[in-house]
């Protein structure tokens, strides 16, 4: 793995999120997924000194042409295991916990009204360096399909309904995502999504990938 803005090379690094201690002390972890027309994956990186840590996402594949896109009926997207990414909780040492996360995607696309609904459940939490998984958020995901002569996207805001577990999210927080349908005619999605919280409620924020299929 490269990547030239951070001056940083990685190599022999899993995919499956396993954490690799590099020369210089730092940890770098990646986790890719494919499906048969989907790639959606995401990276953590926390320099050996500093007070900084990095994460990226990753989503592309064989978008699906408009004039494939239906319009009507519903289709129902599922992802066991399709939501992967990372997270930041400020501590009382004013240092940065970074963890990863994972857990199973839900959508529902609606293709006569373009509305689209979905969940991400089962959700798991680990800190970078530890062995212990804890639960995680619930999300709840609610958005509009948009079709277009270069992607058909899927976009809305993202909510929760309290925390979970040690690195969980309150109430307050909010988020977004924003997907596209993938697949020769619409067989898949995948997207990317946020979720944070203001200073005075904790300051955590959250962002990785997903992606589900019929």
């Amino acid at each position: 793995m490269n990547i030239p803005a951070l001056s940083l090379t990685a190599s022999n690094l899993r995919s499956d999120g396993t954490e690799l201690t590099l020369a210089d002390g730092g940890k770098i972890n990646a986790a890719f997924g494919t499906m048969t027309y989907t790639l959606l994956g995401g990276w953590a990186y926390t320099p050996a000194s500093g007070n900084k840590a990095y994460i990226g996402q990753v989503v592309t594949g064989y978008g699906t042409p408009q004039a494939s896109v239906p319009t009507t009926g519903t289709a129902n997207y599922s992802g066991t295991g399709g939501v992967i990414g990372a997270y930041t909780v400020p501590t009382a040492s004013n240092t940065i916990e970074l963890g990863i996360l994972n857990g199973d995607a839900s959508l529902s696309v609606n293709f006569a009204t373009n509305a689209t609904t979905g969940s991400f459940s089962n959700m798991q939490a680990k800190a970078i360096g530890s062995t212990t998984t804890t639960p995680w958020n619930n999300l709840t995901l609610t958005g509009t399909l948009t079709t277009g002569a270069n992607a058909q996207t899927l976009d809305g805001p993202i909510t929760t309904t309290g925390a979970t577990g040690t690195a969980g999210f309150s109430g307050a927080a909010s988020g977004s995502f924003h997907g596209a349908l993938y697949g020769p005619t619409a067989q898949e999605i995948g997207g990317m999504w946020t979720l944070s919280e203001s200073t005075a409620s904790g300051g955590k924020a959250a962002v990785g990938t997903f992606g589900a299929h019929q």
